[in-house]
């Protein structure tokens, strides 16, 4: 496993302090670290971590029943910068 800052995905571009947003949520997700594979990885599997954030304040955590990460693929497809 490797720890990168950002990463080029089929849809984003995504760098650790990205905070996303998908209109149904009441939280936004800040990204806090992206693990991928090796090199060779596709970009669209690497883990994802993020912390739910309160919208008008992407400094202040939230409690929130979703999942402690992702992969890059579910960002691209359900959230938006």
């Amino acid at each position: 496993m490797k720890y990168v800052e950002e990463l080029e995905t089929s849809g984003w571009h995504i760098a650790v302090g990205d905070v996303f947003s998908n209109g149904i949520e009441e939280f936004h997700l800040k990204v806090t670290q992206i693990e991928i594979e090796d090199e060779e990885s596709d970009p669209d599997n690497a883990k994802i971590y993020c912390l739910s954030v309160d919208p008008n304040d992407h400094n202040k955590a939230v409690e929130s029943l979703d999942d402690e990460w992702h992969r890059a693929w579910y960002i691209n497809e359900c959230w938006y910068k």
